[in-house]
């Protein structure tokens, strides 16, 4: 389970599954998947760095599937 100031760290700094970033990870993926950007180009660094973001679907895929796979 780990220390306590472990479990609080990890209540504390949890990621939100809101409606900005999933917004932010489907534009990326636009950007990589429909009009050919690189995934280390400016455009889509720009919209994924504040979070340090990845343009995964898994959690989409898992969202549809079996519910939130975040929480």
């Amino acid at each position: 389970m780990g220390k306590r100031r472990d479990m609080a760290q990890r209540n504390i700094l949890a990621r939100v599954d809101d409606m900005d970033r999933r917004h932010r990870i489907a534009t990326a993926r636009n950007l990589i998947y429909e009009k050919n950007y690189g995934v280390d180009s400016a455009a889509v660094k720009r919209l994924l760095q504040k979070d340090s973001l990845v343009p995964s679907a898994v959690c989409t895929y898992l969202f549809a599937v079996i519910g939130d796979c975040l929480s």
